[in-house]
């Protein structure tokens, strides 16, 4: 049974359907550990005003996520850890030959022969969309493939809700003019196959979505489209190729690192609250504080400490 009075405070663009993998506050560089104070004196003194404080998944390098149990723990508020979320990565070599002989004989094997593949039974073009105009049509081709897709596995799709496209609209037309956003895609015979939805920003790319063509799924035009966009970030200089959250097999199979997330919840003392930690936990009330999870580099804060 829910509890409907709950007040639930959240970062903006947390839930459905935008869902992004990472969210923190956003801090002034240098000033990180000041504003988390001013943020935790402001929790408490509204703690009449909320019951729930989820932070969403963050990242395991957070200021957030290092100090803020310690603070909130040290005003009476209960903290409660719930799971850890890997992030598979690679961290980009100099080269693409050397990148491909640290993958699997039996992965370089696959890419080398189902590229040959495709070479000898259709026109092979790799691609991509980077003006604003372009990306705008590369949009409506990656939901239109991965509706089929997802349709094809009998499961729903993001892409299908009018609001996800419309929001991924409005974030392509204002980020495009930056060169932040990407779409690699690959066609066979003129025809986009595969393609890519992704973002490079500071020197990391962080491959966000794409979708393929069901029909050529055996051709494995996805993993080689994934290759390229590998070639490609090699060649751009690019330090790290992110896959963002989830320990799908396609992303483990090209990693060589792994970031790791972790969910925190911090309850109030209100009714509610306490009883949403009796719901959540089966009963248990769970004090996971970070210092116990990993040691941490001891902190000052004045008289809040």
């Amino acid at each position: 049974m829910g509890l409907p009075l709950l007040r639930r405070l959240r970062l903006i663009g947390e839930g459905e359907p935008a869902c992004p993998d990472y969210l923190d506050f956003i801090f002034r560089k240098g000033y990180e550990r000041a504003c988390l104070l001013a943020i935790t004196e402001h929790l408490i003194k509204n703690h009449h005003d909320w019951d729930i404080l989820e932070p969403a998944t963050l990242p395991e390098e957070s200021v957030t996520l290092r100090d803020l149990p310690r603070l909130s723990a040290s005003h009476g508020l209960v903290v409660q850890w719930d799971h850890e979320v890997i992030s598979p990565c690679i961290r980009l070599p100099g080269d693409y030959d050397a990148y491909v002989i640290s993958l699997s004989a039996n992965r370089r094997g696959q890419l080398y022969n189902k590229r040959a593949r495709l070479d000898r039974e259709f026109q092979v073009e790799f691609g991509g969309y980077k003006e604003a105009e372009l990306l705008d049509d590369g949009l409506e081709i990656l939901a239109r493939l991965n509706v089929i897709r997802m349709h094809a596995l009998r499961k729903e799709t993001s892409f299908s809700d009018p609001r996800f496209i419309a929001f991924h609209r409005e974030i392509i037309r204002s980020f495009s003019d930056r060169g932040w956003v990407r779409m690699p895609h690959l066609k066979l015979d003129g025809e986009v196959v595969a393609i890519r939805y992704a973002f490079l920003y500071h020197g990391t790319w962080y491959d966000y979505n794409g979708g393929f063509d069901p029909a050529f799924e055996k051709a494995s035009v996805s993993h080689l489209l994934i290759a390229e966009c590998i070639r490609s970030c090699i060649e751009e200089g690019v330090g790290i190729f992110d896959f963002l959250a989830g320990a799908h097999p396609h992303k483990l199979t090209y990693a060589n690192e792994i970031r790791r997330m972790y969910c925190l919840t911090l309850y109030n003392d209100s009714a509610y609250a306490w009883l949403a930690v009796a719901t959540m936990s089966g009963g248990r009330f769970v004090r996971k504080l970070l210092r116990s999870a990993r040691p941490t580099p001891s902190l000052s804060y004045g008289k809040t400490v």
